[in-house]
């Protein structure tokens, strides 16, 4: 593992198979999406068309707007969901209307970590609001090394530290 352990935190309101929306909400909410497509648009990485095994070009199945937090990645994932928030909050009515009429939508949270240890939370003032928007929050961890390397670590680290305590204790 290196020594210098990355932790990234990213939020984004993402709203889902919406695409005849999409001019709306950006008029209504006064952002423009940080990221859209619509359902047939080729896939794409780094302005590069993602193949599929046939190497035709992938399409996505579904449409789907979203507003990234643009704080750093580096910020707690508070800071984010304040950010967020701040932004949206004030167009409640039409975010509840667009959810009441069918359409997809929730606040995305990811966290990244190099850390074996950690973990992130998510402050009970946010509860209030996530409640008042009627958006479920989905969150996704992931880890920079693979589990079993990040686990291994652990066990090795605990066995070490169990030897340590059995001599102090001799």
């Amino acid at each position: 593992m290196n020594e210098t352990q990355c932790t990234c935190y990213r939020v984004c309101l993402r709203i889902m198979n919406a695409s005849h929306k999409h001019k709306k909400i950006e008029e209504t909410i006064g952002v423009k999406a940080t990221r859209e497509h619509k359902k047939g648009d080729p896939q794409t990485w780094k302005g590069k068309a993602i193949q599929n095994k046939q190497g035709r070009a992938k399409l996505w199945g579904n449409d789907i707007w979203i507003l990234d937090s643009l704080l750093p990645n580096t910020c707690k994932l508070d800071k984010h969901l304040t950010w967020l928030f701040d932004k949206i909050l004030p167009y409640k009515k039409f975010l509840t209307k667009l959810r009441y009429e069918g359409v997809g939508m929730d606040i995305y949270c990811s966290y990244r970590t190099g850390s074996p240890t950690g973990g992130l939370g998510i402050h009970p003032r946010f509860y209030k609001t996530l409640a008042e928007l009627n958006i479920p929050i989905e969150i996704s961890v992931q880890f920079d090394e693979p589990l079993n390397e990040i686990f291994k670590q652990v066990s090795d680290h605990s066995q070490k530290k169990s030897i340590k305590m059995k001599k102090k204790s001799k």
